[in-house]
């Protein structure tokens, strides 16, 4: 081959390159593409350094107020100011309350271990002896979580009636 069978190759190779996938028809290349020059951005006010380091808002401009609610704003309006000493709560006798919720509870769920805990095994012939103790451990089990869940509520009922909150 001669130069210029291989020159004339390199100038098909090109043509190739430029076409358009879509229509076949030759197309600009990715770094002859038209631009347009944006405007350049607006110069903001300098920033100020604040408190230990950080950025506060640019000199020159107020903080923005935060904006209410209109929710809140009409709900206010409409309803009178509720009256805080109306509703002073002693905080020992919701203590109290709480402590008796948790042991009453409690005694709940012991009675129900022992109802779950105690019980026979099947006596019915048709069950074979694997499943009859399967029941059993079974029910074993669930009374011991029962049975501990009502430990813990006593536990609870407990603190709640000696400890109370501590007060600040």
């Amino acid at each position: 081959m001669s130069e210029a069978e291989t020159h004339g190759d390199r100038e098909d190779e090109s043509t190739v390159e430029n076409l358009d996938p879509v229509h076949g028809s030759r197309g600009i290349p990715d770094d002859h593409l038209a631009t347009t020059r944006l405007p350049p951005l607006p110069r903001s006010p300098p920033i100020s350094p604040g408190s230990q380091g950080q950025f506060s808002q640019p000199l020159g401009q107020a903080s923005p107020q935060p904006k209410g609610s209109w929710w809140r704003a009409l709900i206010a309006s409409t309803l009178p100011p509720p009256n805080r000493s109306a509703v002073a709560v002693d905080l020992r006798i919701v203590d109290r309350a709480v402590a008796l919720f948790c042991s009453a509870m409690a005694l709940v769920l012991v009675l129900v271990a022992l109802a779950i805990g105690l019980r026979e095994a099947p006596a019915q012939p048709s069950i074979p002896a694997a499943v009859g103790a399967t029941l059993v451990i079974a029910r074993a089990l669930l009374a011991l979580a029962f049975l501990a869940l009502g430990a813990m509520l006593l536990r609870m009922a407990e603190r709640f009636f000696v400890g109370g909150r501590k007060r600040d």
